[in-house]
């Protein structure tokens, strides 16, 4: 049971509010610094090209699973994950659309991210 679905900018948005809306749950998001309000913690993570930052809210220890378009290494899934974490959500599940899967080993706390696309190349 989950009380909430987390959307990392910007295209996971599209994926966790939808499914948000058609289950009847809460919509988090997740995103780049500057466009919150009472922001509670950030976290920065590495890309292939340099670096990059996340930011949240305040969570109440509500259940979430963290969504997103694709994941490849990892470095967004794992920022949003620990995030969540520290601002007060109980991170249940990772899941994305797309998953390089030549590219990811990511797991979260023994938790793989399920994808609906897996792509070798």
């Amino acid at each position: 049971q989950i009380d909430c679905l987390v959307g990392i900018e910007s295209r996971g948005f599209i994926f966790a509010s939808a499914l948000a809306y058609k289950h009847n749950k809460g919509f988090i998001k997740v995103r780049k610094p500057g466009k919150l309000p009472n922001v509670k913690a950030k976290k920065s993570y590495g890309l292939e090209y340099g670096t990059d930052s996340l930011e949240m809210q305040a969570g109440q220890g509500q259940k979430v699973v963290i969504l997103d378009d694709l994941i490849a290494t990892g470095g967004s899934m794992e920022a949003a994950a620990h995030l969540c974490e520290e601002v007060g959500y109980d991170v249940v599940g990772l899941a994305c659309l797309i998953d390089l899967t030549s590219l990811n080993n990511f797991n979260f706390k023994g938790m793989g991210v399920r994808s609906v696309i897996q792509f070798d190349d």
